[in-house]
């Protein structure tokens, strides 16, 4: 048996969600990928992963969590196994907006 390991910041999460459908139907499990793209695609991740009946698990990379809660200071942490899932607008993270201004090339 295989295992499904879509990324959510490369499919997005609208075709993310029609792959975890897909392996749903053909009784695969899911253990979203989070790829580079910070806290932006873990966040997603964590939003599909909770939704996901068949969820195997979720992949955790802690330098990438590390780097994202610098710019995303209320992405959740990790704990005992376990992550809760942001929530709020959107995918539910609050920028730094210092941060982000001063990352930003004008």
């Amino acid at each position: 048996m295989g295992l499904a390991q879509p990324d959510m910041g490369r499919l997005g999460i609208t075709e993310g969600w029609r792959v975890v459908q897909l392996c749903g139907a053909f009784s695969m499990p899911v253990a979203p990928h989070l790829g580079s793209g910070l806290g932006l695609y873990i966040a997603a991740g964590l939003q599909i992963a909770a939704a996901t009946p068949d969820l195997f698990l979720i992949e955790y990379q802690p330098t990438q969590y590390a780097a994202s809660r610098e710019m995303f200071p209320n992405l959740p942490v990790p704990a005992d196994g376990f992550c809760s899932v942001p929530i709020g607008p959107g995918l539910g993270l609050t920028p730094n907006e210092d941060l982000v201004r001063a990352s930003t090339i004008a």
